[in-house]
């Protein structure tokens, strides 16, 4: 077929123009095995070298006895703040359950919320007889409270 011929010109010509790189690709990966096998041997080398091997010996075993301490006190520190956390839940218990009421009544009366936190706001300028400044007010208060009451009903929905 004249396709298949076509093809198969196309890809000798694109394994020819690779050959140089598929080339120098294995050359640098045997050259990089070469050093790190270098590096290994040194490094053995070094070790069993007397005075420079046991000097690395002795440095090794120091910083585990140093990271062995260092973790025994992160343990105790984290031990110490988890007991801690607890002891401030159980004395804040009060206001877990109180947050939770609120957070129920909150999903139950959503319109009550943004009414009264609209007279809240604008409760002193009606106080003082400004009328327009109650009306923006309310309308201020209310609306943040709806933004603010739809963007917790949103998080609902995504934790459920």
């Amino acid at each position: 077929m004249p396709g298949d011929s076509g093809s198969a010109d196309w890809k000798d010509q694109v394994s020819k123009a690779l050959a140089p790189l598929r080339d120098a690709f294995g050359s640098v990966s045997s050259q990089m095995l070469d050093g790190a096998k270098g590096m290994v041997s040194k490094v053995r080398d070094i070790e069993e070298n007397s005075v420079v091997g046991e000097t690395v010996k002795q440095s090794k075993e120091q910083l585990n006895v140093v990271l062995t301490d260092v973790k025994g006190k992160v343990d105790e520190v984290q031990s110490t703040v988890n007991d801690q956390v607890k002891d401030v839940a159980a004395q804040t218990e009060f206001i877990q359950i109180g947050l939770r009421e609120a957070n129920k009544y909150r999903r139950e009366y959503p319109e009550a919320i943004v009414g009264a936190s609209a007279l809240l706001f604008a409760f002193p300028a009606l106080f003082r007889g400004r009328f327009l400044r109650f009306a923006l007010n309310s309308a201020i208060g209310g609306g943040a409270a709806a933004v603010t009451v739809r963007y917790l009903e949103i998080q609902d929905r995504k934790s459920s």
